[in-house]
């Protein structure tokens, strides 16, 4: 078990596999991965997951069809899950570098907590 009280687990999901981020209380990017829609792999996530932090929160960006396998296996091992609307995900768009459309992986970083946005941008204008 590492060090880290808490990790936030954002989930931009698809049909055939979804793509994990995972950040710490401070925003860093502790690690990143493609998650096939598959139930052992899921459960791989969750495990992985569970070695990050203490406490573990999962934030959703669809709750149809595409993401029921993922949902019912967070569910079932009792995971804190919460559903982050489109329309906040493609608000959080505007902060990253990016022209209209979101790589998985900066739609994975949309979905952090909100206090972890001004620490990202914080970051970014330091370098320039």
């Amino acid at each position: 078990m590492t060090e880290r009280p808490v990790a936030w687990i954002g989930i931009d999901a698809g049909k055939a596999a979804h793509h994990a981020v995972t950040v710490d209380e401070a925003g860093r990017v502790c690690w990143s991965q493609r998650v096939p829609n598959d139930e052992a792999a899921i459960g791989e996530l969750i495990a992985r997951a569970a070695g990050t932090a203490a406490e573990v929160r999962w934030a959703v960006d669809l709750t149809g069809s595409a993401a029921a396998l993922l949902l019912a296996v967070l569910i079932a091992a009792v995971q804190k899950v919460a559903y982050v609307p489109g329309r906040m995900v493609n608000r959080m768009a505007g902060m990253f570098p990016a022209r209209g459309r979101l790589t998985p992986r900066m739609r994975g970083l949309s979905l952090r907590p909100p206090g972890c946005a001004r620490t990202w941008l914080s970051s970014r204008r330091r370098r320039s």
